[in-house]
């Protein structure tokens, strides 16, 4: 069972290695907020002043929401980078 104690652990690593967002960094939210990757994600983000916007809701316009928002920061689970990659591979096949 993940506690608090995990997650500010985690947020205090990110601080301690080095990782740096800026308040005018944007996050496209997409991921369900009972996600726990990405509730850290957010906290860790509130932390430095972010912004971030939550998609539209519908995963098939992903796409569209990231033409639109622009996001500095794209952080996702792995399902969603090997999509990317099959549709970037699909094109030069």
């Amino acid at each position: 069972m993940l506690s608090h104690r995990n997650i500010t652990s985690f947020l205090s690593a990110l601080h301690n290695h080095d990782v740096k967002f800026f308040d005018t960094d944007v996050y496209l939210s997409f991921l369900p907020m009972p996600h726990v990757f990405e509730r850290v994600v957010i906290a860790g983000l509130v932390c430095y002043g972010s912004n971030i916007v939550f998609y539209a809701g519908d995963m098939l316009k992903l796409k569209d929401d990231c033409k639109l928002v622009r996001p500095t920061i794209f952080i996702a689970v792995p399902r969603i980078f090997n999509r990317i990659v099959e549709k970037i591979q699909d094109q030069f096949r």
